[in-house]
């Protein structure tokens, strides 16, 4: 089975099968198959489902898809993922 997505958003917090996705990289099921993650590689954005709401949140990232340069990402220790700017994310693992 397929589906084709033909509108949608890219807001937080809505139901995920109206989402739209800046190309979908990768998927990662969590071990209790309650949350769904996926990266969005020209979205600059890791995505969570709740499978149980079936909504959709940014976990990490802005959606700009500009990294920090490697000197000052020491510097991003401790500071929220999502004000994280991330360059095309791909994979995800756990």
């Amino acid at each position: 089975m397929s589906y084709k997505l033909i509108g949608g958003s890219s807001e937080d917090d809505v139901v995920a099968f109206y989402t739209a996705l800046a190309e979908p990289y990768d998927l990662f099921l969590d071990t209790a198959g309650r949350c769904l993650f996926l990266t969005e590689h020209a979205g600059c954005r890791v995505r969570m489902v709740d499978l149980a709401k079936g909504n959709i949140s940014t976990i990490a990232g802005t959606g700009s898809c500009v990294a920090a340069p490697p000197n000052l990402r020491r510097r991003l220790d401790g500071v929220a993922a999502t004000t994280v700017s991330l360059g095309g994310p791909t994979g995800l693992w756990g």
